[in-house]
């Protein structure tokens, strides 16, 4: 990305930026996802709380 900043490298040069980092955003998502899933069901049962998510 810094190439095709700086002008060393062309606006294709991104499309090969986009297919590397797609899959990562597409696993935090997923991570976030159930990470949140985890603390709306454990502040809905007592006695536990939001630091479910962390397990």
């Amino acid at each position: 990305m810094a190439a095709v900043l700086s002008g060393a490298a062309g606006e294709d040069a991104l499309d090969g930026y986009q297919a590397e980092r797609l899959p990562v955003a597409a696993r935090v998502l997923a991570d976030t996802a159930r990470r949140y899933e985890r603390v709306v069901a454990a502040v809905r049962e007592p006695g536990r709380g939001t630091e479910a998510g962390l397990e």
